[in-house]
């Protein structure tokens, strides 16, 4: 048998042990691990079989994660959570999407620089460099700026 073959075959059989059920509930420990990390007040979204649910995070108390919704608290027992997300901020990503187009266009830029120069070009091979340094980062300070204008979520368990 063709190694290959072997490969597939092996994948095909472990597949289903190794790859989790969708909706299954993870293990309670392994969620509770996640949850004390967050500051109480943090908004969260607990996902409960195909129920979500959208609320400050109060803590934990015994087997329950305690939500505030609707100033009512609200508590869901944590073997029956089969996922958990926190409000966040998308900061990261616009800084790199922002330092990523400024750097390009700051190329840009040097190289057109270096390209209509006339007179006094000493090295024009450097143009494009600083062009991509200066506008690379002002673009990413710009894409955390507008980053942080936009909230998202992340999934922290499991």
């Amino acid at each position: 048998m063709p190694v290959a073959r072997l490969l597939i075959l092996t994948s095909s059989l472990l597949a289903p042990i190794a790859t989790p059920v969708v909706g299954q509930a993870a293990p309670a420990g392994a969620i509770a691990r996640e949850l004390v990390r967050l500051k109480t007040d943090q908004r969260v979204r607990v996902a409960v079989g195909a129920s979500r649910f959208v609320g400050h995070y109060r803590g934990i108390e015994g087997d329950s994660l305690t939500l505030l919704r609707d100033d009512l608290n609200q508590r869901l027992r944590l073997d029956q959570i089969t996922a958990v997300w926190r409000r966040g901020r998308a900061t990261k990503a616009g800084a790199i999407v922002g330092g990523v187009l400024g750097t390009g266009f700051g190329v840009f830029v040097g190289l057109l620089a270096g390209a209509l120069c006339e007179s006094g070009c000493d090295d024009t091979a450097l143009y494009p460099v600083a062009g991509g340094l200066g506008f690379g980062a002002a673009g990413a300070g710009l894409g955390a700026i507008v980053g942080a204008a936009i909230p998202r979520w992340k999934r922290i368990a499991p």
